[in-house]
């Protein structure tokens, strides 16, 4: 079905107002709260996710080369929880493109502290690579300019959007710094968690 550019507006706007209506309905305001992660601090709690999305793809290797889906110790299911928070608050970030490594992230925690809930191994791996798929580009690693780009801006304002950025991921370097800001983000979080 192909649809004209009008005819889509007008059902992306239905389909706006009935996501609006259900969230009414189940009691929560209209809209979702607004991102609240800058791109920096998103980008830093992403790199802090690089040991579970390599970990999920030697364990997606293993899985395969098994032809089964190997359950995991409580041991490392705790450990592969213990980057949930990083993964939730990137997910809040403005930047769409860092949104989906968070989502990334969040499905591979899901899916390697639940395998029980799967019984196919090709069901199961594919839901594995499709989070893996979220937390990379086709090119190699992602760098911090893809996500401070914006095409609506000259050079100049992208070279300064970045260079600020790139000032803040140094700041977050020192761990103090960085972890009084994850304890702010990570209460505000608890604080709305119940709108979305």
């Amino acid at each position: 079905m192909n649809l004209s550019n009008e005819k889509l507006k007008l059902e992306l706007d239905r389909l706006s107002e009935q996501v609006k209506e259900d969230r009414k309905a189940r009691g929560l305001p209209s809209e979702s709260p607004k991102p609240f992660v800058s791109v920096a601090m998103g980008w830093t709690l992403f790199q802090r996710c690089k040991p579970l999305i390599d970990f999920a793809i030697q364990y997606a290797n293993i899985v395969d080369k098994a032809n089964e889906i190997i359950e995991l110790s409580e041991e490392q299911k705790e450990w592969v929880n213990q980057f949930k928070i990083y993964a939730i608050l990137a997910r809040e970030t403005s930047d769409t493109l860092l949104n989906g490594t968070g989502s990334g992230a969040i499905s591979l925690i899901n899916l390697l502290t639940n395998q029980s809930k799967y019984e196919l191994v090709s069901e199961y791996l594919k839901l594995l690579y499709y989070g893996i798929q979220l937390t990379r580009t086709d090119y190699g690693e992602y760098r911090l300019n893809q996500f401070t780009y914006n095409h609506n801006l000259d050079n100049k304002e992208n070279e300064l959007i970045y260079n600020e950025s790139k000032k803040e991921v140094e700041r977050l370097k020192d761990i103090d710094y960085f972890n009084q800001e994850l304890e702010k983000l990570a209460k505000h979080y608890e604080s709305i968690k119940h709108l979305y």
